[in-house]
């Protein structure tokens, strides 16, 4: 899995929360953070990943990542959630997963608290493209990390993918640095200040 995001952060010293860790930060989420700030899309619902989910997400949205590449970042996903520093977020119609994204806590190699907060790995299925879904997942991945206590989001894209960086910059995400990738591409680090958390 490669974030622009998290290429800028490791040279800062961050790295991804995993099992050692103390803190879980999305281990136990109300289920109105699964609800789009921008109220529900008919007939979709959004949930965390399961174990289960591996062959319908690997057909439906990465049929061109290799199989086994797929199997290893998926497990790993999963195992970063069930430790309370990812959630995998799916979007499902019908039984269908037509959309996923991943909210990543990340933390200072010499500490056990986390600085920062990636939105990761957002992709949704071609057939179910401009219908709201990608929206709908960033929102409520930033409602899970302001009720998580983080004050802003970061989020990563490759400059070549005009329309990514263009839905991102209109949900409000301003470009704060640049990155120099190897073989030449270049990407752009967004960050988003995170509203307050809901009164429930």
């Amino acid at each position: 899995m490669f974030t622009a995001g998290a290429a800028n952060r490791f040279a800062q010293g961050y790295r991804p929360g995993n099992n050692r860790l103390t803190v879980s930060y999305f281990r136990d989420l109300p289920a109105y953070l699964f609800i789009p700030p921008q109220g529900p899309l008919p007939g979709v619902q959004f949930r965390r990943a399961r174990e289960t989910d591996a062959q319908s997400l690997g057909r439906t949205c990465y049929a061109h990542r290799s199989k086994s590449l797929f199997q290893d970042e998926f497990q790993r996903s999963l195992r970063a959630q069930n430790t309370g520093h990812r959630v995998h977020l799916l979007a499902v119609r019908k039984e269908r997963i037509v959309g996923s994204a991943q909210l990543i806590a990340y933390v200072r190699t010499s500490s056990t608290f986390a600085h920062r907060v990636e939105i990761a790995d957002l992709i949704v299925d071609r057939l179910y493209r401009d219908q709201g879904i990608g929206t709908a997942l960033i929102g409520i991945l930033e409602q899970i990390a302001s009720h998580a206590g983080f004050t802003r989001v970061e989020i990563g894209v490759m400059a070549a993918n005009e329309r990514a960086l263009a839905l991102y910059q209109r949900l409000g995400f301003t470009i704060k640095g640049e990155l120099a990738l190897p073989g030449g591409a270049k990407a752009f680090v967004l960050y988003k200040a995170t509203a307050a958390p809901a009164r429930r």
